[in-house]
């Protein structure tokens, strides 16, 4: 038997739920891999955008800043704050408090999602192993000549949908567990360029809310 014939046998003893699963643990890579490339970009460039904030001491109108902060996606959010301060006039915090919060809405659904198909995953594990108990019974009450093969394939059911809905959830496990540590990072960020950009706006004094975390 070749190893393809072995792998495609496995696979047709786990039965119907294993589909499903092979979906969720797609969808849980594809949503890791994605919040994973999002942040690391708004990491990068979060901390050029630093950089440029802690080199700055004098204070700065609004007009001045939208021009020369440095142009990158972890900048818009700040350069979108700075525009509807001066439509509206509104407190520079609390505007920028509110941007970031927009700007971080799509890695929190995904971190929502990411939760809720790792959970889903051994979920739909645990189905297929009471489907598998279920066939297993079947088969101990039959009185067909049979039962011993479908008492085995009803276990080998019970099995492989527990062992795959296992091995499925452990990837967003761990990656659940970076992402969270990665979005605090970029949130961290968030909130010290916030501060330069206030005391910039304000001639208040410079803080750094990293250091003081620290």
């Amino acid at each position: 038997m070749t190893g393809v014939e072995h792998v495609w046998r496995y696979w047709v003893s786990g039965g119907g739920v294993l589909l499903p699963l092979a979906a969720v643990s797609f969808c849980i890579l594809l949503l890791v891999v994605r919040t994973q490339l999002v942040t690391r970009r708004l990491l990068q460039e979060g901390r050029v955008l630093q950089a440029w904030l802690r080199d700055r001491v004098e204070p700065m109108d609004i007009g001045t800043l939208q021009n020369v902060l440095p142009r990158n996606d972890f900048a818009t959010v700040f350069l979108r704050a700075l525009l509807h301060i001066a439509e509206t006039g509104r407190s520079p915090m609390e505007t920028l408090e509110v941007c970031e919060s927009v700007a971080m809405q799509c890695v929190r659904k995904d971190m929502v999602m990411l939760a809720a198909l790792t959970a889903a995953a051994p979920l739909l594990g645990l189905l297929g192993t009471v489907g598998g108990m279920i066939a297993t019974f079947e088969a101990v009450s039959a009185v067909s000549g049979q039962t011993g093969t479908r008492v085995a394939g009803g276990i080998s059911q019970a099995l492989i949908t527990t062992q795959f809905g296992l091995v499925v959830a452990m990837p967003g496990v761990f990656g659940m567990a970076h992402l969270r540590q990665a979005t605090r990072d970029v949130q961290l960020l968030l909130g010290d360029c916030r501060a330069h950009l206030v005391a910039l706006l304000g001639g208040l004094p410079q803080s750094d809310p990293l250091r003081s975390a620290a």
